[in-house]
């Protein structure tokens, strides 16, 4: 093996841990967001208004490319049961008073996100979900998104941790309007930029570029 990349530290340990490999020879790679996601102020007012969401009412997103169980979509019932307003960005239409349901083209995702308070991202404990990076995390917070996650995926809680830029539970019981508030009142422009930072396409690129490069000075 000559080099390898990999879209986590979690990742790289396994394989390291599991497998005869040289720590070196292993780069770690996240699964990057387009220049497109990134806090927009003017877009955010007015996808609030297409949506009739008032400026201090809290909107909760959830971005799913599709309506496989393992997306979890039926956990924003919880949270619209709490009074919490969710807007679905999924194929799967959720019938409640409090969830809007919106499936739009890629390209105008990033608008939608940037509407939203917080966003949530909620996996099950699996080896798989552990070594993850998923896109939905690196598009959220490139839009300057807190995101509220369970702790699944050992980068996300990582990043969230060291950056301060959202919250890790255990259960959907443990959000509250306290909680959601702190989270509304977050730097969404330097989440954006950190984040960019870390998995915009451009510092992406870079990383695969370096990898490339030490590959054929070997």
């Amino acid at each position: 093996v000559e080099k390898i990349s990999v879209v986590s530290k979690s990742l790289k340990d396994y394989l390291t841990a599991n497998y005869d490999i040289n720590a070196e020879k292993i780069f770690v790679t996240h699964c990057l967001a387009s220049s497109e996601f990134k806090f927009n102020e003017s877009k955010r007012e007015q996808i609030r208004k297409e949506l009739y969401v008032n400026k201090n009412e809290l909107l909760i997103v959830f971005s799913s490319g599709g309506i496989a169980n393992w997306q979890n979509n039926e956990m924003l019932v919880t949270l619209a049961d709490m009074g919490l307003k969710i807007l679905n960005l999924s194929k799967k239409v959720i019938n409640h008073k409090n969830i809007i349901n919106k499936f739009v083209n890629y390209s105008q995702i990033p608008a939608y996100l940037i509407a939203a308070d917080a966003a949530i991202i909620w996996r099950d404990k699996s080896i798989v979900n552990k070594v993850a990076s998923p896109v939905k995390f690196s598009e959220y917070v490139c839009c300057g998104l807190p995101v509220i996650a369970n702790n699944s995926v050992d980068m996300i809680s990582e990043y969230l941790v060291k950056y301060s830029c959202g919250m890790v539970i255990d259960n959907l019981s443990e959000i509250n309007l306290r909680d959601m508030q702190i989270l509304k009142q977050m730097d969404r422009r330097k989440i954006s930029d950190t984040a960019t930072l870390h998995f915009g396409i451009d510092i992406i690129v870079e990383k695969y570029l370096q990898i490339y490069s030490s590959v054929n000075d070997v």
